[in-house]
């Protein structure tokens, strides 16, 4: 049933929702001519982060203590812990590709969604 509340919140997210993006814009003060970032806080990819660690982390929760029969909060745990190896893991790789950039602000919405699926999942 909380699973279905997690999908319930996370579709009302849509593509429309949230104004601005990541997008390139050239940096005056830049030596070396890369193009810089905006990392907006109210952007569409902010919305993707969020939904896709609950995701993780619910699916895993669901996966392990459903499934598996592995104890409640050791599930909770696990699944919190590969969402949120998966969003560094995201930042990682976005830091190592042109045109791209690892941003904090991601990160933040990776673990506002780990917290959301947790206060859902958590009785």
């Amino acid at each position: 049933m909380r699973f279905l509340l997690v999908l319930i919140l996370l579709s009302l997210f849509d593509n429309n929702t949230f104004a601005g993006d990541k997008t390139p814009t050239a940096s005056p003060d830049s030596l070396n001519k890369k193009l810089a970032i905006r990392d907006n806080w109210l952007a569409e990819d902010k919305a993707f982060h969020l939904a896709s660690s609950a995701f993780i982390t619910a699916g895993g929760f669901y996966f392990l203590h459903q499934e598996q029969d592995v104890e409640r909060d050791k599930s909770l745990l696990i699944s919190a812990g590969v969402s949120l190896a998966f969003g560094v893991g995201k930042e990682i790789y976005d830091r190592g590709k042109p045109n791209h950039a690892a941003s904090w602000k991601d990160l933040v919405a990776n673990v506002a969604g780990i917290g959301l699926s947790l206060l859902i999942l958590k009785r």
